[in-house]
C-alpha cells in the first residue's frame, strides 16, 4: 500500500473512534487513556450537535428529572425536634401561666374547691402536640427534677381537645403535674406548680375538741377553733366582709347585740364553707354578758368558756396565785368556782 494509502488509512481510524465512543470507557488494542480522551470530546462534540438539533441526551435528561427535596411536613417536624427543650412547653391554668421550674422549689398557692372545671392546658411550641402525656405526683416533699419525672411510670396520654387535663377527679392533697413530650427519641420534660386539692369544708371544734353543730345552744364566750388543710377567714354574725382575728389559732363565740344567736361562718381557700347558727346561754351564774367576773363571790363557769376577770387583782379558792385584772381564762373543767378580789 503506497503512503497516500497509509495516510487515508490512518484518518478513516481516527474518524472511526470519533464517532464510536460517546460516553464511557473504550477499551481498544489497551490503548484505555488515549481512546477516552477521545471519547470524551467525541460525546462533546456529539452534544453540540444533539443540543443543536434539540435533542436531549440521556444524562440530560436525568438530571432534569431529579427536583430538589421539598420541605415537607417531615422536614419540618425535624427542625421543630432539634430546637423543642423544656422552655418550648407551656402548662396554664385558667388562662394564666401555670409552669414550674424543673428542680425548682415547689410552692401551694393555689387551691381547688368541690367547683368542677378545673383544667390544665399543655402547649408545645405554642401550639397542642398529640405526642404529649402527663403524670399528677401527689405530695412531693422535694422539688421535682427531671430524674424524678424519669422514674415515674403512670403516664397518660392528654386527651384531646386542647391537650387539657382534668384535675377534678383528684383526692384532697398536694400534687403537681408532670408533662413528657416524645419526638423520636428525644424526651423533653416540663413540671407545673404546685396545687392544694381541698374539697372538704372547714370543721369548727370547742377547745375539747367537740364538733360544735348548726342549731346548738353553747354559752356566751366558748372558746372555738377551725380546722381546715387551707387557710381559712372566719366571719362571725352580720359582718361577713371583715375576718374574726384568732387569738392563738382560737375564736370565742360572741352574740349579736341585743340577742342570744351567733352565725359563724368558715370559709377556706379553696371556696369550700360552713356555716353555724347557735342558740347562745348565760355563761355562768351572775356573770355579765361579757362573761366578766366583777365581784367576789362563787360562779358557775363552763368549759371551752372565755372569762374576764374585773379591776383589780384576783385569787382563785385552791389557788395560789394572784391573777391580774382583765385577763381573759377559761376551765377545763366545768364546776363552781370562788373568786376573791384582793
Amino acid at each position: 500500500m503506497g503512503s497516500n494509502g497509509k495516510k487515508w488509512l490512518a484518518a478513516g481510524l481516527a474518524a472511526l473512534v470519533c464517532c464510536a465512543a460517546p460516553t464511557g470507557t473504550i477499551r481498544v488494542f489497551g490503548e484505555e487513556e488515549s481512546v477516552s480522551q477521545n471519547g470524551i470530546e467525541a460525546e462533546t462534540e456529539e452534544q453540540d450537535l444533539q443540543d443543536s438539533a434539540g435533542v436531549k441526551t440521556e444524562e440530560q435528561i436525568l438530571q432534569n428529572s431529579v427536583e430538589p427535596e421539598a420541605a415537607g411536613p417531615a422536614a419540618q417536624n425535624e427542625i421543630m425536634l432539634t430546637a423543642l427543650d423544656s422552655a418550648g412547653i407551656g402548662i396554664r391554668y385558667q388562662g394564666t401561666d401555670f409552669k414550674g421550674t424543673l428542680g425548682g422549689e415547689i410552692a401551694y398557692d393555689t387551691y381547688i374547691g368541690s367547683s368542677g372545671g378545673h383544667e390544665l392546658m399543655v402547649t408545645v411550641d405554642g401550639d397542642s402536640l398529640e405526642a404529649a402525656v402527663y403524670c399528677i405526683i401527689s405530695s412531693p416533699t422535694d422539688s421535682v427534677t427531671e430524674d424524678v419525672l424519669k422514674s415515674q411510670s403512670d403516664w397518660n396520654a392528654i386527651p384531646q381537645p386542647g391537650l387539657q387535663i382534668s384535675l377534678d377527679g383528684q383526692k384532697d392533697g398536694k400534687y403537681v403535674v408532670g408533662v413528657k413530650v416524645t419526638q423520636g427519641e428525644e424526651e423533653v420534660y416540663a413540671v407545673s406548680k404546685g396545687f392544694v386539692v381541698d374539697r372538704t369544708a372547714p370543721v369548727i371544734r370547742t377547745k375539747s375538741g367537740t364538733e360544735m353543730t348548726d342549731g346548738g345552744v353553747y354559752p356566751a364566750g366558748t372558746v372555738f377553733q377551725v380546722e381546715d388543710d387551707s387557710p381559712v377567714d372566719v366571719y362571725m354574725n352580720d359582718d361577713f366582709t371583715a375576718p374574726v382575728e384568732a387569738a392563738d389559732g382560737r375564736y370565742t363565740v360572741t352574740p349579736k347585740a341585743g340577742s342570744n344567736s351567733c352565725v359563724i361562718k368558715a370559709e377556706d381557700k379553696a371556696g369550700n364553707v360552713k356555716s353555724l347558727s347557735l342558740t347562745i346561754e348565760g355563761g355562768g351564774t351572775d356573770v355579765g354578758p361579757a362573761g366578766v367576773i366583777a365581784e367576789s363571790k362563787s360562779y358557775s363557769l363552763q368549759s371551752d368558756t372565755a372569762y374576764t376577770l374585773g379591776e383589780g387583782a384576783w385569787r382563785v379558792a385552791g389557788d395560789p396565785n394572784v391573777y391580774p385584772g382583765g385577763i381573759t381564762f377559761y376551765v377545763t373543767t366545768a364546776g363552781g368556782y370562788a373568786f376573791q378580789k384582793q
